[in-house]
């Protein structure tokens, strides 16, 4: 009798270590599905001489927005404000934001070019590739 409480207490005991070891190791469901951004840049034909680089600084400008904003998505903001005001009215005011990460495999899925001059390119970013990252960095 007491061999079989022994027993199915070492059994339990086992079972707790086993099911503890595997949940410390187990991967979030999302690590599995992607996120999409998207970014926009502006077609300054001003500044360009062609149409054509024109058009490829705003598809590039677009497509630092996006992963700018997948940044934004994935990480913390820091922000940093201050205002300064004299005699009842704000003399000035300051913000400034801080990002800091690392971009792996996003792809740019699409440009788009609208009427208004408009680049519109969304970047896809696979989340295994952030959780990685993310465990990588001990920020998990």
């Amino acid at each position: 009798m007491e061999n079989k409480i022994i027993i199915r207490m070492i059994s339990i005991f086992l079972l707790m270590c086993f099911s503890i070891s595997t949940y410390a190791y187990a991967e979030p469901g999302w690590v599995g599905e992607k996120i999409q951004v998207i970014g926009q840049g502006m077609v300054d034909t001003n500044k360009y001489s062609s149409l054509g680089q024109a058009k490829l600084m705003a598809k590039r400008a677009a497509t630092l927005d996006a992963k700018h904003n997948l940044l934004k998505q994935v990480l913390d903001l820091r922000v940093k404000s201050e205002t300064t005001i004299r005699d009842i009215v704000p003399e000035s005011d300051r913000t400034n934001i801080y990002l800091s990460g690392i971009i792996r495999d996003a792809d740019a899925l699409w440009p788009a070019y609208d009427d208004s001059g408009i680049c519109t390119v969304k970047v896809e970013s696979k989340l295994s590739d952030v959780y990685s990252y993310l465990k990588e960095k001990n920020l998990l």
